[in-house]
């Protein structure tokens, strides 16, 4: 700790950054809140009834805007369960079903040092059980009134005619909830202050996308939404919260779709979007982690956009999935695969070694996939005669949508090699190159080694000169 003196005051540069000021005699010590950061112990533990099966229960915590298992348990045969957090910060914490998020059945706040006997019945905890009463009446109070303002606003809110008048009730409620919060802990206000300005924003963000193009337009005119659109993401204080990484995430997209953004780097136009370094490196290793940023693709991004990686969990995040990737990693083997074309000719990954591959994994009822196609088409049509490249197209249509395949690869005349996996998104293809989502672009050399398992699409010029370059 060092001690300085400066307009009147001696001020303790500590972790908590104490100020001790004296003035006209008087002895001032102030504690900024916000930038308190308090860790101890804290204890969770209960009883568990009326549990419908479930034979466990688990525990989550909130690091960096998202919930992470920190343990589970099974359950006693009293039915008991107990957790202990060494280190722990004041905040939410989520008990669940199950070691996936989205079994969380409850959320209890504790602050730094506390402990909690929680009694559980049919997945909800009981409110008398809970040790801070305030944060449950904030809670059911933000609940109640955004019910009451979006109660029966489903559809009117993707109307033109009632838009205005919806998003306005829904953001007097955010007000008049937001007036209540009067507490002895800053700590609280704060989170339940995010939570409901986040659950706002991740509404109407998502309404944004949703609505008719008369309704999008009246909506650009709003002051609200011109407010939320103009706002700065200075502070990473969303990332407390455990949709914070989602919502934080969720406003590049507002951003683009504002402004109907055309342009070619969208990783760099979204890390635009923060004035935070912690909010880019959070972006940016979610970015490269659920897309499966591999090859030479990651080296790119991370030899650009790399020093935004700031914080330790990014950091080991990134590490780890560096680890995993290797098998991704250019000049790695590639993991083969066999389908059936149109007439049922096999066709293997191997079969075309001595040849530059692009393999596109779609399906027809993929919208991305289907707007793809046409630049995929006139790639096609750019390498006509050359014979050192090939282009495959393997679908993960369901067996039984068969004769809907073929019947759209006659419709759209549909060059390449066309192949039907087998077991639709449990097919091989699937799991060896861990693909989530499709369309998914993968590029693979003359030798039937890895160059990228994730290509720019076809609409991207990069995909070209790509290509132009291993050739």
């Amino acid at each position: 700790m060092a001690l300085v003196f400066a307009n009147g005051c001696f001020r303790a540069i500590s972790f908590n950054r104490i100020f001790i000021c004296f003035k006209k005699g008087i002895l001032l010590i102030g504690l900024v809140f916000l930038q308190l950061t308090i860790q101890a112990q804290i204890k969770i533990e209960g009883k568990v009834s009326s549990f419908n099966g479930s034979k466990g229960i688990s525990l989550f915590v909130v690091q960096e805007g998202a919930l992470t298992l920190h343990d589970f348990q099974k359950l006693d045969v009293d039915s008991t369960f107990s957790f202990t957090i060494d280190h722990a910060s004041t905040g939410l914490y989520y008990l669940g079903t199950a070691e996936a998020p989205k079994s969380v059945l409850d959320q209890v706040y504790l602050k730094a040092g506390q402990q909690a006997s929680l009694i559980i019945e049919n997945k909800k905890i009981v409110p008398a059980s809970l040790p801070n009463q305030q944060a449950y009446t904030y809670q059911q109070n933000w609940k109640m009134l955004k019910d009451e303002a979006l109660e029966g606003t489903w559809l009117k809110a993707r109307e033109a005619e009632h838009v205005e008048a919806v998003i306005t009730r829904h953001h007097n409620a955010l007000h008049q909830f937001l007036a209540t919060l009067s507490c002895d802990d800053p700590a609280l206000c704060q989170l339940m202050k995010l939570s409901a300005q986040t659950e706002f924003d991740m509404h109407w963000i998502r309404n944004f996308s949703m609505v008719r193009p008369d309704a999008r337009a009246i909506l650009k005119k709003n002051t609200i939404m011109k407010e939320m659109y103009n706002r700065q993401h200075t502070s990473a204080d969303v990332l407390k919260i455990k949709d914070g990484a989602m919502a934080s995430g969720m406003f590049t997209s507002f951003k683009a779709h504002w402004q109907s953004y055309k342009g070619k780097d969208y990783l760099d136009f979204s890390l635009n979007v923060f004035d935070n370094d912690t909010l880019k490196g959070r972006y940016l290793t979610n970015y490269i982690i659920q897309r499966s940023i591999s090859g030479k693709f990651f080296n790119q991004v991370m030899a650009t956009y790399g020093d935004f990686i700031v914080t330790d969990l990014q950091q080991k995040e990134i590490e780890a999935y560096e680890s995993e990737i290797l098998k991704f990693a250019e000049g790695a083997n590639a993991f083969d695969f066999a389908y059936p074309d149109t007439k049922g000719k096999i066709h293997a990954l191997s079969d075309y070694k001595g040849k530059l591959v692009l393999v596109d994994v779609w399906a027809t009822w993929c919208a991305p996939c289907k707007a793809e196609i046409p630049h995929l088409e006139q790639l096609m049509k750019s390498y006509t005669g050359n014979d050192d490249i090939v282009f495959i197209s393997v679908s993960i249509d369901k067996r039984r949508e068969k004769e809907k395949w073929l019947a759209f690869i006659h419709e759209h005349h549909l060059g390449g090699i066309q192949l039907l996996a087998d077991y639709a998104f449990e097919s091989d293809i699937i799991y060896d190159y861990e693909i989530n989502g499709v369309p998914r672009f993968m590029l693979f050399n003359k030798e039937g080694k890895i160059l990228t398992v994730n290509a720019p699409r076809p609409s991207n010029p990069q995909l070209k000169e790509l290509i132009d370059e291993y050739l």
